[in-house]
């Protein structure tokens, strides 16, 4: 099998451009093998992927990663429901947190689901605490609350796109007018 590396470059293009994405791929095809799920894992959040395989593993014993993802990927697609996706994977069986539920979701389905981001709710004002939100009514307002409040865009993907280059930009700024004083750990490591 020939792998083409530089479409791992651009893990946003590889998730949603074009007819090889994965969001396309997991729709012709029903499920996601392991690469292309934790594709979508490290994209949301590379720190925490270790910490979704050991949990995923230690939630399912008797699997290995390969199994565990075509299994949940394929009862995501065929679920009767958006809101059943939305339960599966928050489920004591896969127990992904809102962020990675919502970003899974929106690889699924971009023009339906938003991703959940503390940068998306910078901007909105609302909804900074995903610990309190742990309902699928919940998801839907913050879902809501995107598609009505960023009027500048028309597809989902964009409006999500905006939100987190918006903070982005609003955090850079803030940073280049504070010379940077407020640096991460990992900052100080360079």
């Amino acid at each position: 099998m020939i792998v083409d590396e530089l479409k791992y470059f651009n893990l946003d293009n590889l998730l949603f451009e074009g007819e090889k994405s994965i969001s396309k791929k997991f729709n012709k095809d029903g499920f996601l093998n392991a690469e292309d799920f934790f594709c979508i894992l490290i994209w949301k959040a590379n720190r925490a992927k270790s910490k979704h395989a050991n949990r995923l593993l230690k939630l399912n014993p008797s699997k290995d990663l390969e199994t565990i993802c075509i299994e949940l990927t394929k009862s995501i697609f065929q679920a009767h429901s958006d809101e059943e996706r939305f339960r599966i994977l928050r489920s004591k069986t896969y127990k992904f947190m809102l962020p990675t539920t919502s970003a899974i979701l929106a690889v699924y389905n971009p023009d339906k689901f938003s991703i959940y981001d503390y940068r998306a709710c910078d901007i909105l004002k609302e909804f900074r605490d995903f610990s309190q939100i742990n309902s699928w009514e919940e998801y839907n307002e913050f879902n809501d609350a995107v598609n009505t409040q960023v009027k500048q865009y028309e597809r989902l993907r964009d409006k999500d796109r905006y939100l987190w280059g918006k903070s982005f930009h609003n955090e850079l700024i803030e940073g280049l007018k504070n010379n940077f004083k407020n640096q991460s750990s990992e900052d100080k490591i360079m």
